[in-house]
């Protein structure tokens, strides 16, 4: 059975990054946190001490964030960001940018803030120098919407404003973002974006401010908006200490982040350095409601086009003018970095040139390469991410005669695709039915898989919901019953949930255990009350198979449940487990922290108390 797709999906996708700021935020985000500087020690020209919300009877939190229409708020910022590109890391570009961010409350719209912002006096150095230069582009003035919490909406920038300039401006708005608790509180953690994605943050509150970081990205920027990313495609490492000034507004800045992207063999590393100070607030009365919608576009727009005009100038730097003749040979060679930047480089070298899909196609069904070779012509036909690639990929598993290791490929990789076509999808149905063992099986978990990208992108995927259903019921054996289960679990799909329940409670162990991992993807009450009647089960694996589907799902319900567990349970291995998933959660809860510290003191085992102490001392 091939068993990669019954894990979460592991997406193989080009790394596109704009030349500027565009590789990662510079979230100087806080919510609601403490640290306020007095007025009287500030030194910044605020607003009459009437407009200036009183201090606030808790003393964990904040003053209201103030958004009066026609403050406008001044920045001083300076950023230095490194970043390095290549399979390698072996390509590198320096960025410093310096200068004065105003952003003015200028409006109210269907309970959003409207703000616009303009960077004065803008010092920007790139080395090596790029096409564009977008230093004259910074100080048009652009605008974005933001919550009364303080959540970033959407932007709109100047029609033919550049990706580059965008990419900076956005950031900078990103390093000002500040996102409300909704309760005072010590400890805190949100969701949020900035110009590389969407993440969750902690917060921790020390007596001089608040210190911030981002634990993980959940989804990354992409051709159409976010798009949900695997742990780590996108690994961050951050620290950014801050001080609040009595308006609700950050006084004061300091970010230090490392961004590591790793998609479909390409690299990104991102190093950033940036500060932000309050200078002074003044009054703009002339800028309320400047915008002009005819001379803006929405970010939907602007992200799209920033993000092509991306892809094609990191296609062609990474291809360098290669032909298909050239890269494929790379793919056998003994250096696994060239193989590496043989898969990226022949999906950008797909993008780029349609012909070169029928050539890898072409390859695949008839070349004299090894199968291991062909695998990876394979995945990098699903990292091209194109409707020919997908054919291509159609193409191969239908094809009669195709050797079972390349049908194999095809299926696993069409279960990958960020946007499967109905047409694969169907051939996928189709090839659940082959005479050939591995290829039904790899194809009917790549059918869940699809399931999954399709709900997440609001399609309709009740033919194959429903296939998968029916496999199950008319299942021969148990061998056929624990794919199915493991396909359903892969969907995600509420509607499997009924199909997946009478195994639940089976009296054959590995199937109970199957049907209880099954539910990792399953959101809401009736999922979570399975789980946590596994984490009972007499038998432990049922019980590790509750755990493990603890780290890809909302844990909030059942995390009473598996303290408890974690507690009492007599098996180390099972204790071990769970000390592992919260190490994954460890953000989503301060209780999850407290959990930690008891195994850490307390376990009746020397491994788990020291596996305990070392998550703790990762967290710190």
């Amino acid at each position: 059975m091939n068993a990669k797709l019954s894990l979460p999906v592991k997406r193989a996708a080009a790394v596109l990054v704009s030349v500027g700021f565009a590789a990662s935020g510079w979230t100087l985000a806080h919510p609601r946190a403490p640290g306020v500087i007095p007025a009287s020690s500030r030194g910044v020209a605020s607003a009459s001490a009437a407009t200036v919300p009183q201090a606030p009877a808790d003393p964990r939190a904040l003053p209201a964030r103030r958004w009066r229409a026609g403050d406008s708020f001044v920045y001083k910022v300076d950023a230095a960001r490194v970043i390095k590109l290549g399979a390698p890391l072996d390509r590198e570009i320096d960025i410093k940018l310096a200068g004065t961010l105003a952003i003015t409350v200028v409006g109210a719209e269907a309970g959003s803030l409207q703000l616009r912002a303009d960077l004065r006096a803008a010092r920007y150095e790139q080395k090596p120098g790029a096409d564009h230069d977008p230093k004259a582009e910074l100080a048009s003035p652009f605008y974005f919407t933001a919550s009364r919490a303080g959540a970033l909406g959407s932007f709109h920038f100047p029609r033919r404003m550049s990706a580059e300039a965008r990419g900076i401006l956005k950031g900078l708005a990103a390093s000002l973002q500040l996102v409300s608790s909704p309760r005072p509180q010590t400890t805190w953690q949100t969701v949020e974006q900035d110009v590389s994605g969407e993440y969750e943050a902690a917060y921790t509150r020390g007596e001089a401010g608040v210190h911030k970081v981002k634990t993980r990205y959940l989804r990354g920027r992409g051709a159409k908006g976010l798009v949900p990313r695997n742990d780590g495609e996108y690994a961050v490492q951050s620290s950014n200490e801050l001080v609040v000034d009595d308006s609700g507004w950050p006084r004061s800045a300091a970010e230090d982040e490392t961004l590591n992207i790793e998609l479909g063999g390409s690299k990104v590393r991102a190093v950033n350095k940036a500060t932000a100070k309050l200078i002074t607030i003044e009054r703009r009365l002339d800028l309320i409601g400047a915008m002009n919608d005819a001379e803006v576009e929405s970010e939907a727009v602007s992200e799209a086009a920033a993000f092509a005009g991306s892809r094609v100038q990191a296609d062609r730097g990474l291809v360098g003018g290669r032909t298909f003749q050239v890269i494929a040979a790379d793919f056998t060679s003994p250096d696994a970095d060239a193989r590496s930047h043989a898969r990226a480089r022949l999906s950008a070298l797909m993008r780029l040139d349609p012909s070169a899909v029928g050539a890898t196609e072409d390859a695949i069904l008839h070349g004299g390469f090894d199968p291991l070779t062909k695998s990876r012509m394979a995945a990098a036909l699903g990292s091209a991410g194109t409707p020919e690639s997908q054919t291509a990929l159609m193409a191969i598993l239908e094809t009669r005669g195709a050797s079972v290791p390349a049908r194999v490929d095809a299926s696993a990789v069409l279960g990958l695709e960020e946007e499967p076509s109905p047409e694969a999808q169907a051939s996928l149905r189709k090839a659940m039915g082959s005479s050939d063992k591995e290829v039904a099986t790899t194809a009917t978990l790549a059918l869940g898989n699809t399931v999954r990208t399709v709900n997440a992108a609001a399609g309709d995927s009740s033919d194959a919901v429903a296939t998968l259903i029916a496999l199950l019921q008319s299942a021969a054996d148990d061998s056929q019953r624990i794919l199915c289960l493991q396909a359903l679990g892969n969907t995600g799909d509420a509607r499997a949930l009924a199909a997946i329940g009478p195994y639940l409670t089976s009296a054959d162990t590995t199937l109970r255990a199957v049907a209880t991992g099954a539910l990792k993807f399953m959101v809401g009450a009736t999922a979570d009350a399975a789980i946590m009647a596994a984490f009972g089960d007499k038998e432990i694996e049922v019980r590790r198979a509750a755990v493990g589907t603890v780290a890809f799902r909302p844990i909030a319900a059942v995390l009473a449940a598996l303290d408890h567990l974690l507690r009492t349970d007599p098996e180390e291995a099972i204790r071990l487990a769970i000390v592992n998933a919260l190490n994954v959660r460890l953000h989503d809860d301060p209780s999850i922290a407290d959990a930690l510290g008891w195994a850490a003191a307390n376990d009746a085992s020397e491994k788990v108390r020291k596996l305990a102490k070392q998550v703790l001392g990762q967290a710190t």
